[in-house]
């Protein structure tokens, strides 16, 4: 397997980034993998506030509930607390993965051809 392959599997199956790094271009690496860890970061933040929110609302309950109450809660606290950045962070991630996939891609056919 030549190195492009192997940089744009790195960076679309593992982590974007690890592809750069692997073809010693740590800088450009680096900075995507940071990039996309803070992505991480930003929606397990906002998925652990839905998750509290859901809780707090299953304890506020008085009655007894059955797991279609539960779903029926956490799906309509995810809905109104997602929002617009929810879906930014979602497609700036998605962004990252495929520009990070071609470009190790393309640096790996770069790196081949200098050989």
């Amino acid at each position: 397997m030549n190195s492009a392959w192997k940089a744009a599997l790195l960076s679309a199956l593992v982590i974007p980034g690890l592809g750069q790094l692997v073809l010693k271009s740590y800088v450009r690496g680096s900075i995507m993998i940071t990039t996309v860890v803070l992505i991480l970061v930003a929606l397990s933040l906002k998925i652990i506030g839905i998750a509290l929110s859901t809780l707090a609302k299953i304890e506020d309950s008085a009655v007894m509930l059955n797991v279609m109450d539960i779903v029926a809660i956490g799906w309509q606290a995810a809905k109104n607390s997602g929002g617009p950045a929810f879906s930014v962070l979602l497609l700036l991630l998605m962004a990252c993965w495929i520009y990070s996939t071609i470009d190790a891609y393309l640096l790996g056919g770069r790196h081949n051809h200098n050989r």
